[in-house]
């Protein structure tokens, strides 16, 4: 990869025209909070006098202020930071992608489909919320790898019941570089940290009975063992894939980030799931691409290098 004086030095002319795109549409930003401000405190004093007085007059008028407010800062504020958005990442931030990685492309609207998340096994595929962004394409260490923001929720039918999100963050799917057989599955270890040696019992004698294969212990890694449960059909296969670097990058992620990622070797294929509440690749449009340049490129370096580690770790398997 890059450092980061190459990459300011490449984006130095594509980063000043950005700026002035960006205090174009933050001047408009903040003329449209403005306004909605504007209107939303004189359509609830209106309405405040209304049902003070019983004024239906007033009553009417001020919830239609408080709508209009709404429809102003949707059409208008609220616009322009998505426009400001959709410019950064499809010009500034996907020269960084593709010029910090040979062989990768990015596209911002752009996601992984539900089919090959729920082919991972993973999660539950009941999902019925699904969307995406920032994709990721190409070969690194001469492995092929797609890469995505994804968020899976479950909405019950029930308008009382709340949302459930079955997965948010980063997903990952590898070919694997060398053929592979059977599945393995490296998830976070959570009914030991709620159970101690209990949780440790249930995972060997009722986990295999929900994961495919058996459960695997690791005596040769107890750290990684304390965060995270492996179970496969073929013992010997999981030894072979879970190198002693990779679970050093799985654990890197865990103690860089607090979160416990997802390993899904299923075949031929290799399935990455990375939570995380942080929005990653995020566009921040109050802050100046000139004044705080350093501190954003080298954001946005950080979090893909993290994301390319893992998958050379598992290129070199």
């Amino acid at each position: 990869m890059k450092n980061l004086s190459e990459i300011r030095q490449e984006l130095s002319s594509l980063l000043r025209q950005t700026e002035e795109f960006r205090k174009e549409k933050y001047s408009a930003f903040n003329k449209g909070v403005l306004y909605t401000s504007l209107t939303l405190g004189a359509g609830a004093l209106l309405l405040l006098f209304g049902l003070t007085s019983m004024n239906i007059i007033l009553i009417i008028v001020g919830g239609l202020l408080i709508l209009c407010a709404i429809a102003v800062y949707s059409f208008t504020a609220a616009n322009h930071t998505r426009e400001f958005k959709e410019k950064f990442k499809s010009t500034v931030l996907k020269q960084i992608v593709e010029g910090t990685i040979p062989g990768v492309s990015y596209g911002h609207d752009q996601f992984i489909n539900q089919s090959e998340f729920n082919n991972s096994q993973l999660f539950s595929n009941n999902a019925n919320i699904y969307k995406g962004e920032d994709y990721f394409a190409g070969t690194v260490s001469g492995t092929s790898f797609k890469m995505s923001e994804l968020t899976v929720q479950r909405k019950p039918q029930s308008s009382k019941a709340s949302t459930h999100t079955i997965f948010k963050g980063i997903f990952i799917i590898m070919e694997l570089p060398k053929n592979a057989y059977g599945e393995t599955y490296v998830l976070p270890d959570s009914a030991e940290k709620i159970f101690g040696s209990f949780g440790k019992f249930i995972q060997k004698n009722l986990g295999s009975v929900f994961q495919k294969g058996a459960m695997i212990y690791l005596e040769d890694h107890p750290e990684f063992e304390k965060e995270f449960v492996v179970y496969s059909t073929e013992e010997i296969e999981s030894k072979r894939l879970l190198t002693h670097s990779l679970l050093h990058s799985i654990l890197e992620i865990y103690t860089k980030w607090k979160i416990r990622p997802s390993f899904a070797f299923v075949y031929n294929k290799v399935y990455v799931a990375i939570p995380t509440a942080k929005d990653l690749f995020k566009v921040n449009m109050r802050k100046s691409l000139i004044d705080d340049q350093q501190e954003i490129l080298q954001g946005y370096l950080d979090e893909i290098a993290l994301c390319i580690n893992v998958i050379e770790e598992i290129a070199d398997i």
